[in-house]
């Protein structure tokens, strides 16, 4: 049988523990009986590390509790006979034997996440191990058994709700770092499949392009009288034609694969804008800048272009982090006017110059400089946004800046367009 190194590793680690908290002690009512924690780390290991055997890490960590026992015992009295050692610490080896058979019986493993039932089995495996090794020990303890009876109850009592509290406290910190590991992958889809549903966009405007380019093509090769020249523009005509499926077979996989990853069919405005709000804050973080980030909603509507808008309105959180040298305030509201809604992100940035103001939609136009590397931004960021909100959304793209100041852009779109009423649903929340 192939040995499992996982599971040695963690009965090892089980009896380093257990030996360690060992030697912590109490002894009740000034009890002569001596009882360590050594049992809290045993219980509490078992029930996280399901792949260790019950019983094997019981055996290990009452042979190793003994063997450290003794050699200390051996150290401290040199003149004590080891036999007479061994007999005084054998009841070790007795209590964590019934304790791993109880604990393995009562099967605590998976009662232990029911409230009051896990003290109770907790407690009865313990006071039953106590009470085997106090019987296999009891030529050697002076009080009566009442009185070791009491003091093994109030221990029991003790390490029990000292286990059940170090259960609830571990677990509440695993279920919380299981939620934000399940939020921040959340968070990366959600980015991932804005990303993915913009790209998707402006793949469809290319094949549109492609289409116009491959009829021009056809109809050069139609009118064309030399035989070189139609030729040439057929050939043209079918390279375009080729490259249009190519295009169409990438959309196809894009599409099928948003269908897999999306998360929602619909999201409303206060959801989204929490998503966008964690993402900034850990863009901002990273960057090392000191930004204030307000977000408003008037109404919070579903929709189910979210993917769109969290792509639209991230890209130009972006440009105003990045407008922002060291210190700002980045304001993101959401209105209404008439039957429009209305978005605005606004940063107390350095604004921008007012004969760059007619530019900064031109494909290619930046002002980010990589310090690294030295080269721009492509620059293809506001040109995305404004074809989105006026191609996709049918709406309108502005923007107000001045010099020093800061910069406010401003979304307008219709109500039509974005927000989802499901059937029955006239309040649209």
């Amino acid at each position: 049988m192939r040995c499992d190194k996982k599971k040695i590793e963690n009965i090892l680690a089980i009896c380093v523990v257990s030996i360690f908290l060992g030697q912590i002690y109490i002894s009740p009512l000034n009890s002569a009986i001596r009882f360590s924690f050594s049992v809290v780390a045993l219980s509490l290991m078992l029930v996280f590390l399901r792949n260790v055997p019950v019983m094997l890490s019981a055996v290990a960590v009452a042979c190793t509790i003994f063997v450290f026992r003794c050699f200390v015992g051996k150290i401290n009295s040199p003149d004590v006979s080891l036999v007479r050692i061994m007999v005084t610490y054998y009841g070790a080896v007795v209590f964590y034997l019934v304790y791993g058979a109880m604990f393995k019986v009562l099967d605590i493993r998976e009662r232990i996440k029911i409230p009051f039932k896990n003290f109770v089995y907790l407690f009865f495996a313990e006071v039953t191990a106590n009470i085997i090794e106090l019987t296999a020990t009891s030529w050697r303890i002076e009080s009566t058994f009442e009185d070791n009876l009491k003091v093994i109850i109030i221990a029991g009592r003790i390490r029990t709700t000292f286990a059940v509290g170090l259960y609830y406290f571990i677990n509440y910190y695993f279920l919380r770092y299981e939620k934000e590991q399940r939020e921040n992958k959340f968070r990366e889809m959600v980015f991932l499949v804005s990303s993915l549903k913009t790209e998707l966009f402006f793949l469809k405007k290319s094949t549109k392009d492609i289409e116009e380019a491959m009829n021009k093509s056809f109809r050069i090769y139609q009118n064309a009288k030399e035989p070189s020249l139609k030729e040439d523009a057929l050939s043209v005509s079918k390279d375009i034609h080729e490259i249009k499926k190519d295009y169409m077979r990438v959309m196809t996989g894009i599409e099928r694969t948003l269908e897999e990853k999306s998360v929602f069919d619909y999201m409303t405005i206060d959801h989204l804008f929490r998503i966008i709000e964690d993402n900034t804050r850990k863009v901002i973080s990273s960057k090392g800048k000191k930004i204030n980030m307000f977000f408003k909603y008037e109404e919070n509507f579903r929709t189910l272009e979210h993917y769109s808008l969290i792509s639209i309105l991230n890209n130009l959180i972006i440009n105003a982090i990045d407008a922002i040298d060291n210190e700002g305030d980045i304001r993101v509201l959401q209105y209404s006017e008439d039957d429009n809604l209305c978005f605005t992100i606004e940063d107390t940035g350095g604004g921008i110059e007012e004969e760059d103001m007619k530019l900064i939609f031109e494909p290619g136009y930046s002002t980010k400089l990589d310090m690294e590397t030295g080269e721009f931004s492509s620059g293809i960021g506001l040109t995305h946004v404004k074809q989105i909100v006026e191609k996709y959304f049918e709406g309108e793209m502005t923007v107000e800046s001045q010099k020093g100041s800061g910069t406010v852009f401003k979304l307008v779109m219709g109500r039509d367009k974005i927000i989802f009423n499901p059937e029955g649903d006239d309040n649209g929340y």
